[in-house]
């Protein structure tokens, strides 16, 4: 009966690796870059605050399948969402963009915790409330569209 050949590369005189192992470490395709969790629950939580008979299924935000990873998806899923890689180990939300779907509901708090976000369009849809304080921990936010008369303002007490 043969003997099976079992190959090897040796690092040093004392120890020998299988090929498979330096070929699993050596080669970067097999890491994978997910998106930060709490995005996606920003997200989740985004699309919950709206009432669902107000997304269209043309919408950007009947797209979002949590099924999938939202920056990892490709073609149709996650609409209106771009990503940005940080420091070459996770995706973050740089962009969200509900695209004047006419949304109707509340947007939640936790925007805020989308730290990396540059851009957020909420124009031409219908959110009630107060706009979120949280949406000022938004340090690199650089163009913010919002809806005209949607969000209810506190008016200053009258004298």
């Amino acid at each position: 009966m043969a003997r099976p050949l079992h190959t090897t590369v040796s690092f040093f005189r004392s120890s020998s690796v299988p090929i498979a192992l330096v070929m699993f470490f050596s080669i970067p395709w097999f890491i994978e870059l997910f998106t930060l969790k709490s995005d996606i629950e920003v997200l989740r939580s985004l699309k919950q605050a709206i009432d669902p008979n107000s997304i269209p299924n043309f919408s950007f935000l009947s797209t979002w399948n949590f099924q999938a990873d939202p920056c990892e998806s490709s073609g149709g899923q996650f609409l209106g969402i771009l990503c940005t890689l940080i420091n070459d180990s996770i995706n973050r939300i740089s962009v969200l963009d509900l695209d004047e779907g006419g949304y109707d509901g509340f947007l939640e708090t936790t925007i805020g915790n989308l730290t990396e976000l540059t851009t957020l369009n909420l124009r031409r849809n219908r959110f009630r409330g107060p706009l979120p304080t949280t949406i000022f921990n938004l340090r690199k936010l650089t163009r913010l569209t919002l809806p005209e008369k949607c969000f209810h303002r506190d008016s200053p007490p009258e004298n």
